[in-house]
């Protein structure tokens, strides 16, 4: 029914117990051990996976600050998060004023990468007529 090797080797590597403490431990104390250590390998996933989470709305959020004209001072305004209060199943509708804030702040960045190709066009035709003459 158990592979007793593959139990060795969950109780030597995730558990991190020796051989000695492993054959003194009962089955269902072995089991016990093991999906409490699973639970907590999950805890510290998901704490990991949410520290990700805020940073990038952070970043997001200093980002579309630096061009808009009004402050944006809670960051659950640009996008919602599964743990945040009040976060339903359902998708959320985003505020009207967040989302012009945000596409303000991706045109100024289309509109700055035009205008330095625009430089550098600039900058190259200068170049050829001063090496014409």
């Amino acid at each position: 029914m158990f592979d007793f090797d593959m139990m060795t080797a969950l109780a030597v590597s995730r558990l991190r117990l020796n051989i000695t403490e492993f054959f003194e431990l009962s089955p269902r104390e072995f089991f016990i051990a093991l999906v409490d250590q699973q639970e907590r390998e999950a805890m510290r996933t998901e704490a990991v996976v949410r520290a990700v989470w805020e940073s990038a709305r952070l970043q997001m959020l200093i980002e579309v600050n630096k061009r808009a004209k009004s402050q944006i001072k809670d960051p659950c305004k640009l996008f919602a998060l599964p743990w945040d209060e009040g976060v339903t199943g359902e998708p959320r509708v985003q505020d009207p004023e967040v989302l012009k804030k945000i596409m303000l702040w991706e045109a100024g960045r289309a509109e700055r990468r035009r205008l330095k190709k625009k430089v550098k066009r600039w900058k190259k035709s200068v170049n050829d007529i001063s090496a014409r003459k």
